[in-house]
């Protein structure tokens, strides 16, 4: 009699509790939406805020004007089928129109195909490596320094790019970061000012010293700019911005110093002795041969020991002028400056090409080397007096020997 009367009343307590727990669950899961819900437009109304944009009501769309600039940022659904159940998600898409028509930029990688011109690049690898840039080199110089670099690269890490005179980015989470960055490196390219004002303030104050440099050198060849007084200032900056306004000073002091310091780069040095074009560096230009020189560097080092280099470089040259990895023209340049030392020394190589140097004191030998692919080597020179019964080196005829190893 009592279970007939207990087991259905705790049937229904278990239901009554099974309700409760379920209710209980979905007012959590509401709460718990909503205050998501809530979070998403107070952090939306903070961007609108600070972007200087006006919302919609709802918070899925704010759009603005800075400027020329015209900027929407839109909330966005799409729905994908998963098996038979359709799927709703969102995503950001920011589009900030205006920009000029004749930059261009992305990530490397994506959107390939919207670059099939050259890709500039400024000289900071970190960057270069990251960002596919195109445009106009001295307005992007000009421009992109390295706070505005910074932002290129927080706007195309997020998968923005620009061309076609708009900014687009897409982004599942409110990209407020990115916004932040996109429409600051907006402002930043649609700038009005003209590069030869704005060239020589970005060198002023980049830290990056190649592209410093850069910037440097194509400042002091624009009309407008103050020259003498912006190479004047760099002759304080790095070395190469030495170099650079060195050169346009024709400051041969500097120049020599730079030849000449060895905490500067094998090619800062070679650039500095190639800018003096005088016979006494002839040995930085030997020591820059011999170390880590960009082939088209290496190429003008050569050509300037042809011009004024002595015996003294033919060593170094002839290790130019063999087979191996080495150009085709940096080859046949080594063959011709060893030809003109040849020539200025004014000896008769034996063989094709050859130059043949003997220099008659006591105790050296010759210079024998075949240009062909050849090697140098001493040759002995006797020197015994007639006195003690062996012919003098006079009245004996020379034979250098000279070792070929072709290439």
């Amino acid at each position: 009699m009592v279970a007939t009367v207990l087991l259905p009343l705790l049937a229904a307590l278990l239901v009554v509790a099974g309700l409760v727990a379920v209710i209980a669950l979905v007012w959590a899961l509401i709460r718990y939406v909503r205050a998501q819900e809530e979070a998403r437009r107070a952090a939306w109304k903070k961007l609108a805020l600070q972007a200087g944009l006006t919302s919609n009501a709802d918070c899925t769309s704010m759009a603005g004007r800075d400027g020329a600039l015209s900027i929407s940022l839109d909330r966005k659904s799409q729905t994908t089928m998963a098996g038979t159940t359709p799927v709703v998600t969102y995503y950001h898409l920011l589009t900030i129109t205006g920009l000029p028509h004749d930059v261009r930029l992305a990530g490397e990688g994506m959107l390939t195909g919207l670059f099939r011109g050259p890709d500039l690049e400024l000289g900071d690898p970190d960057f270069d490596d990251a960002v596919r840039l195109d445009g106009d080199p001295d307005r992007l110089l000009a421009l992109l320094d390295g706070r505005t670099r910074g932002l290129a690269l927080t706007v195309t890490r997020a998968g923005g790019t620009v061309d076609g005179g708009q900014l687009v980015l897409r982004k599942d989470a409110l990209p407020e970061a990115e916004t932040r960055a996109a429409l600051a490196l907006a402002r930043v390219l649609s700038s009005r000012e003209e590069a030869h004002v704005r060239l020589p303030r970005t060198a002023r104050s980049e830290t990056h010293p190649t592209i410093r440099r850069r910037q440097l050198a194509r400042a002091l060849a624009m009309e407008g700019v103050d020259r003498t007084e912006l190479a004047t200032e760099a002759l304080s900056w790095e070395p190469g911005c030495r170099l650079e306004a060195a050169r346009f000073l024709g400051d041969e002091e500097v120049l020599r110093d730079l030849a000449r310091n060895p905490s500067a780069s094998a090619a800062i040095r070679a650039e500095a002795a190639l800018a003096l074009g005088t016979p006494d560096v002839e040995a930085t230009l030997i020591t820059a041969l011999q170390d880590d020189l960009p082939d088209p560097r290496r190429l003008e080092v050569v050509r300037a020991l042809g011009d004024h280099g002595s015996v003294a470089a033919v060593e170094v040259l002839m290790r130019q002028g063999r087979g191996g990895p080495i150009p085709d023209a940096l080859r046949k340049e080594a063959r011709a400056a060893i030809r003109a030392i040849q020539d200025r020394a004014g000896v008769s190589g034996a063989n094709v090409g050859g130059l043949t140097l003997s220099e008659s004191t006591p105790d050296a030998g010759g210079l024998s080397v075949a240009m062909d692919g050849g090697e140098l080597s001493a040759v002995p020179l006797r020197r015994e007096t007639a006195a003690e019964g062996v012919e003098s080196e006079e009245d004996r005829p020379r034979h250098p020997v000279q070792e070929t190893e072709r290439t």
